[in-house]
C-alpha cells in the first residue's frame, strides 16, 4: 500500500505507473475471462485503474490491494455485460480456443496443465464468486500471483497452518463447481492449471495508455463502466478493502468479513413473463422426410415466486398421410408446476372429454404428475421450459450422472444413468447454455422393460444436446433469446458410436420479454376441471380423481390428500375408473 499513499499525497505519477506495471496482468486476465472479448477486457481494465485512481486516498492503510482489484475487476466486468451481454455467450467458445491455441504452444511436459486449464478456465471466475471474499483472497495471492504459503499468510495476517487449510477447502468448493458443469479434475491439478496460466501477459499499449489518461481523457463507455461499477459496489455495501488486521482474526484464523453479492436484487425474486415461437420436426427415420412430423406454434411463458408456468398453442401440425387426424389433435398444452409436481390441460378443436361428476357435465380435465419437468415427448413445452427456467430441476443421479431417460417411473432403475455436461450463461448463471446427454448403450421399451443397443452404440452415444444460440440484456439479466434441442438416434447400420441421426430437431426464438410487471397475460385456466392425479402411485396405474377449481392444488402430502388417496386404494379398481371427488379450495 505504500504506492497507494504514496499516490494519494503527492499525486505521483510514477507511483501510479508501478502500481498499474506490478497489477496489470492480473487485472486483464480476470477481466478477459469475465468478459470473454479483448476489448471489453481492455475497457474493464482501464475502469478499474480509474476507480483506483478515484478511491486510493479512501483505502484503507491494511487493504489487500490485490485482492481490492480482483474484486472491483469483478463488479467491473459485471456492470459491462449487463449492459452489454448479447455477444457473451458466443465470444466465451472463440475465448476458449484462443486459449486452447496459448497452451498448445507450451513444452510438453505441461500438456496436462494445458489440458486442464482449457477446461476450467471459462467457469473460473464463475467458481471463484462462490467462495467468500476471504478465500477468493488467498487464492489470488496463491494462485494468481504464485505467493508462496507463508507470504500469502504473511499478508493476510493469518497463520500458515490456517491459511494452508483454507486454501484446501476453497480448492475443494471449486472442485464440485466445476464437476457440476462437466469438468472433472483434482484439487491438485485446479491449484496446477490456475498457477501456470490465470494470469497473463496485459498487451503493452495498455498499460501505457492507462497511465497517461487515468480517466481525463477516458472514453464515454469507459466512464460509464466506472459510473456503473461505482454505483455497484454501493448496493452491495463492498468493503473497499479486505482487512488482515489481527483485531479481525477468529480464533480458527479465519478473516471475518462479510461475503460480497455482485448479482441485482431481481435474481432472489425474479419474476418474468416471456413470449416466443416454436418449432419442431420428428423424423421416423432416418432421411425420411415421407415420415416426418412437423409442428410450431407460439408460446407464452411466466416465472413467478420460483414457479413456472407454460402455455403453447399449435399453429400447424403436419402428420404425412393422415390429414384424418387433424380435427382431433391437440390445439394448446397448458403446463403449471404445482405443489409436489405439475398439471396439465390440454385443448382440442371440440372438447369431448367430458365426464360425469355428481350430476354436472365437467368439460376439462388436468393430469397431474409427479415430474419436476414437462414432457420431453412435447417438446413444444418441453425446449421453453429448458431454456427459460431459472436453474431447471435436471434429474440428476449426481454430478457425473443424469437420467437419460426422463421419466420419474424409471429413474430407480440403475440402466437409467449416463454422463451428461451442463453450462450456464455468465455472470448471473440463471440459465443454461448447453447441455449434452449421454445414453450408457440402454433402450427401454414402452413398458420399462430395457433392451442393449447393438455394438457400436452398446458402449453409449450421444443422445441430447442443447444449445443457446443467442443472448438479450433484460434488467441486467443475460437472458436466452435462442436455442436449439436435438435428440438423436442410431443409424441402422452405423459403423461408430458418433453415427446418429437428428430424430429430433426443436427451435426456439424469444420475441419478448417483460421482467417485473408484464404487458403479456397468460390464457386463464378453466374455471372448473377434473384432475386426474398421477402422484400416489396407486396399483395398476390408477389415479386418484377429484374435482378443482381456480386451478389450485394441494401437495400430495396434504392430509387431506392423503385421506383421499388412501380411500381410491381400497377401492376396487372397476368404481376408480368413474369415481369424482369434489374437492375444491
Amino acid at each position: 500500500m505504500d504506492l497507494v499513499r504514496e499516490f494519494a499525497r503527492d499525486n505521483s505519477e510514477a507511483a501510479f505507473t508501478e502500481l498499474v506495471r506490478r497489477h496489470v496482468n492480473l487485472v486483464y486476465s480476470v477481466a478477459r475471462r469475465c468478459t470473454g472479448n479483448d476489448g471489453d477486457a481492455h475497457d474493464v481494465t482501464q475502469a478499474v485503474f480509474i476507480i483506483l485512481a478515484r478511491k486510493a486516498a479512501g483505502l484503507r492503510e491494511k487493504t489487500l490491494l490485490t485482492g481490492w482489484l480482483y474484486e472491483t475487476t469483478r463488479f467491473a466486468a459485471a456492470r459491462l455485460l449487463r449492459t452489454n451481454a448479447r455477444r457473451h455467450a458466443r465470444e466465451q467458445e472463440a475465448y476458449m480456443q484462443s486459449t486452447l491455441n496459448d497452451s498448445s504452444r507450451q513444452s510438453a511436459a505441461t500438456a496436462d496443465t494445458a489440458e486442464s486449464w482449457t477446461q476450467l478456465s471459462p467457469h473460473l471466475e464463475a467458481a471463484m464468486s462462490k467462495l467468500a471474499a476471504a478465500d477468493r483472497a488467498l487464492l489470488v495471492l496463491r494462485f494468481y500471483e504464485n505467493k508462496s504459503g507463508p507470504e500469502a499468510a504473511a499478508l493476510l495476517g493469518i497463520r500458515e497452518d490456517a491459511a494452508h487449510k483454507r486454501v484446501t477447502r476453497a480448492l475443494e468448493k471449486l472442485r464440485k463447481f466445476f464437476v457440476k458443469r462437466g469438468v472433472t479434475l483434482t484439487a491438485t491439478a485446479i491449484a496446477g492449471a490456475v498457477s501456470a496460466n490465470s494470469v497473463q501477459a496485459a498487451p503493452v499499449a495498455l498499460a501505457m495508455t492507462i497511465t497517461t489518461a487515468k480517466g481525463a481523457v477516458a472514453s464515454s463507455s469507459i466512464l460509464a463502466i466506472v459510473k456503473g461499477t461505482l454505483k455497484l459496489m454501493t448496493w452491495v455495501k463492498v468493503k473497499t478493502a479486505i482487512l488482515a488486521s489481527a483485531s479481525l482474526l477468529l480464533a480458527a484464523g479465519v478473516v471475518a468479513v462479510t461475503e460480497n453479492k455482485i448479482k441485482p436484487p431481481t435474481d432472489s425474486s425474479l419474476v418474468f413473463t416471456a413470449a416466443g415461437f416454436v418449432s419442431t420436426e420428428s423424423h421416423q427415420l432416418p432421411f425420411d422426410t415421407n415420415n416426418t412430423f412437423i409442428s410450431d406454434g407460439t408460446v407464452l411463458f411466466l416465472y413467478s415466486n420460483e414457479s413456472w408456468h407454460i402455455q403453447f398453442t399449435f399453429q400447424h401440425q403436419i402428420f404425412p398421410g393422415s390429414s384424418e387426424l387433424q380435427g382431433r389433435l391437440t390445439t394448446m398444452i397448458d403446463d403449471k408446476q404445482i405443489p409436489g409436481g405439475i398439471r396439465e390441460i390440454l385443448s382440442f378443436p371440440s372438447d369431448t372429454n367430458t365426464l360425469t361428476a355428481d350430476g354436472k357435465r365437467i368439460s376439462k380435465s388436468a393430469t397431474v404428475r409427479s415430474d419436476r419437468f414437462p414432457n420431453i415427448g412435447q417438446q413444444q413445452v418441453f425446449l421453453p421450459w429448458l431454456t427459460l427456467c431459472p436453474n431447471p430441476e435436471l434429474p440428476l443421479v449426481n454430478s457425473n450422472s443424469i437420467h437419460f431417460v426422463f421419466q420419474p417411473k424409471l429413474f430407480d432403475n440403475p440402466k437409467n444413468e449416463g454422463g451428461f455436461k451442463a453450462a450456464y450463461l455468465e455472470p448471473e448463471e440463471q440459465f443454461l447454455s448447453e447441455l449434452t446427454i449421454t445414453n450408457n448403450g440402454t433402450a427401454f421399451t414402452s413398458d420399462g422393460d430395457t433392451l442393449e443397443y447393438p455394438a457400436p452404440y452398446n458402449n453409449g452415444f450421444i443422445q441430447f444436446s442443447y444449445k443457446v444460440l443467442e443472448t438479450t440484456n433484460c434488467h441486467g439479466i443475460n437472458f436466452p433469446l435462442s436455442a436449439v434441442l436435438y435428440q438423436y438416434s442410431p443409424l441402422p447400420n452405423g459403423k461408430s458410436s458418433e453415427d446418429t441421426y437428428q430424430a429430433v430437431i426443436a427451435k426456439i426464438s424469444i420475441q419478448q420479454i417483460d421482467v417485473g410487471d408484464s404487458k403479456l397475460t397468460l390464457l386463464p385456466a378453466p374455471a372448473s376441471v377434473v384432475a386426474f392425479d398421477e402422484r400416489f402411485g396407486l396399483p395398476g396405474g390408477r389415479t386418484v380423481n377429484y374435482g378443482i377449481t381456480n386451478d389450485q392444488y394441494y401437495a400430495p402430502t396434504n392430509q387431506r390428500m392423503q385421506k383421499l388417496a388412501n380411500f381410491y386404494r381400497r377401492m376396487p379398481t372397476k368404481r376408480t375408473s368413474w369415481r369424482i371427488w369434489p374437492f375444491n379450495k
